[in-house]
């Protein structure tokens, strides 16, 4: 089952029903399976029941390749997620009036801007 977990994750199929689907009719994951084709229920259950042994696997295998320094300051992982807004018009605020905002902020004492502002979103929604 953790195969099988392991396998949608890194294909981009995680929900249940899908994996259902694919063991069903995918080739690899056939194989992988052992041509056991697991109900979304079972699935769904092993997920439940064992996350936090299912991050731990994971952290192991974090740790496996750091190890085996296959991590390094040059690698950039780039997955080509894609996510709507969810901020209504009327919480946002033209380029012009941002900058205004951020130079009066600027423009306090440095201690104050240090240890007594509230952080910048914070701020412009106590002024209405």
């Amino acid at each position: 089952m953790l195969k099988l977990y392991i396998y949608g994750y890194l294909n981009r199929a995680p929900p249940s029903r899908r994996l259902e689907r694919e063991c069903q009719c995918n080739i690899e994951m056939i194989w992988l399976t052992g041509q056991l084709a697991s109900d979304f229920k079972t699935i769904a259950d092993f997920r439940k029941d064992n996350g936090k042994a299912i991050r731990e696997v994971c952290r192991e295998f974090v740790a496996l390749c750091r190890k085996l320094e296959l991590f390094n300051a040059a690698s950039v992982a780039i997955d080509g997620s894609k996510f709507k807004a969810s901020m209504p018009r009327t919480r946002t605020s033209p380029r012009p009036k941002m900058k205004r905002r951020l130079s009066g902020s600027m423009r306090a004492s440095p201690a104050t801007s240090l240890s007594l502002k509230p952080p910048i979103g914070m701020a412009m929604r106590s002024r209405r």
